[in-house]
């Protein structure tokens, strides 16, 4: 009996051992993405404010047209990254554990980082007449999104097909930002998914690729 209950004693320390570690590996691999994350923010926040300067010098020391020409092309690179940026921040919000207020933290920082891009590309457009269409792509997360997964997969499809004249910048309606809440407002944003195609018309629901390409008429 003794020799039994040593094997107990030994098997509940064992499991506990193997908890304990499960959580601690779990606690380090979320402040390791948050480390990333939180690194590739600052390098991006660094890369606009270098656009600004940047722009500011070919205003005084170059010509309209260097300076449509430099603008976009940095400011579509800036565009990809933060679009790859996007793309890490939701897989490691799904695994993500015990960080639950960091990563919402980042959440908004990201928001803000694409509201930025977009008012930043509407600005080009105006200046530099470029033929560009921008997307608002409103979707929830306290809800279940049923049309989601598809929506994003067709928004996928024409951003691939034309990634220097298509622009499609997701935000979370459920966020609790100012911003948001102004930006919903002004384009009566009042159901998801809701895409705002080039800041006149408000698609409300599933639209099919088909439907969508419509609007993209005159860049066949």
């Amino acid at each position: 009996m003794k020799i039994e209950r040593g094997y107990y004693i030994v098997a509940g320390i064992l499991t506990f051992l193997v908890f304990v570690s499960g959580i601690l590996i779990g606690w380090y691999l979320d402040n390791q993405r948050v480390s990333y994350l939180t690194k590739r923010y600052e390098d991006l926040e660094t890369e606009l404010q270098s656009l600004i300067i940047e722009d500011k010098f070919y205003q005084i020391f170059g010509n309209s047209s260097l300076i449509c020409n430099f603008s976009f092309d940095r400011m579509y690179e800036v565009v990809k990254e933060v679009d790859e940026l996007g793309e890490r921040l939701e897989s490691f919000e799904k695994i993500n554990q015990f960080n639950l207020q960091e990563f919402g933290r980042l959440k908004k920082r990201y928001t803000n980082l694409n509201i930025d891009l977009w008012l930043r590309i509407l600005k080009l457009k105006g200046k530099c007449n470029y033929t560009v269409h921008t997307i608002l792509y409103f979707y929830p997360t306290k809800t279940v999104c049923v049309e989601c997964d598809a929506q994003g997969l067709v928004l996928t499809y024409w951003k691939n097909r034309y990634p220097k004249q298509i622009m499609i910048f997701p935000i979370d309606g459920d966020l609790d930002i100012p911003l948001v809440s102004s930006i919903k407002s002004t384009f009566n944003v009042e159901r998801y998914t809701t895409l705002i195609i080039d800041e006149k018309k408000r698609v409300e629901g599933f639209i099919s690729k088909e439907d969508l390409g419509e609007y993209f008429k005159d860049l066949e």
